[in-house]
């Protein structure tokens, strides 16, 4: 059994149970089945059959969004019109938990301003925080940050090296002054926090490179595309495709 967020809103939404042989026609709703603990709160609300395969579709509960299994269980009941074979064999087990099949969502990410509110500087922090803990391992303990104003009138772009997938654009131009030059902030510390749903990179006390001399206050809010590297996942090996937009002066 995998659980899944097919929507990737950071929320589960769908169980798939894959069963040893084909299975007979299904009519029996969600009756059979019980769920406990599901993350957000969501509820069973239907059930289909395909070969092997029962699909749970789940609606999305009102609860913090939250891919982790967690306390989660599924129970299944012996049903004549249920999970059965061809020869009407009837399928059924005690609580179990599901394999998590949904990857961490990256759902804000906030800074903390130092002296000048939408400048970076040596020991502002950015923190994005996940739907779900990390794999510690996954992540770094230190990140060479790189801001840069990219050739042309392009937007800056911000690179934690080993957090996020490459340079990624800042929503605007008046964090880096200095075109086609980047400052970088060496070995910065990054550091897990909130049960290792949320990564903190503290900007190090030294910049190098030609735009560290170039970099300027934005003095407006932009749109902060972040989306993690593949080598940053879950405890279970999910990696997220998942872009978060941040409105936010970042800095």
């Amino acid at each position: 059994m995998v659980l899944l967020d097919t929507n990737a809103n950071g929320k589960v939404d769908r169980l798939t149970a894959t069963f040893s042989e084909t299975l007979a026609g299904y009519t029996a709703g969600s009756t059979p089945w019980t769920l406990a603990n599901t993350p957000s709160g969501g509820v069973l609300s239907a059930v289909s059959v395909s070969g092997t395969q029962a699909t749970l579709t789940l609606s999305e509960g009102a609860g913090t969004a939250d891919t982790a299994v967690g306390a989660m269980t599924i129970a299944l009941s012996a049903s004549a019109t249920g999970i059965r074979d061809a020869t009407g064999n009837l399928s059924s087990f005690a609580a179990r938990a599901p394999a998590d099949g949904a990857a961490p969502i990256p759902l804000v990410v906030t800074d903390t301003n130092g002296a000048n509110d939408g400048k970076f500087e040596s020991g502002d922090s950015i923190s994005i925080t996940f739907s779900e803990p990390l794999r510690p391992t996954s992540v770094p303990t230190t990140s060479n940050v790189t801001v840069k104003d990219p050739p042309g009138p392009s937007n800056d772009t911000l690179n934690f090296e080993g957090i996020s997938a490459g340079a990624r654009t800042l929503g605007a131009n008046g964090y880096a002054l200095s075109n086609n030059a980047g400052a970088v902030f060496a070995a910065s510390p990054v550091t897990l926090s909130n049960t290792n749903r949320t990564v903190t990179i503290v900007l190090s006390a030294t910049c190098t490179g030609s735009g560290c001399t170039g970099l300027g206050t934005q003095a407006t809010a932009g749109a902060y595309s972040f989306l993690a590297v593949t080598t940053l996942t879950d405890v279970a090996g999910n990696t997220s495709t998942k872009i978060l937009l941040a409105t936010l002066r970042m800095c």
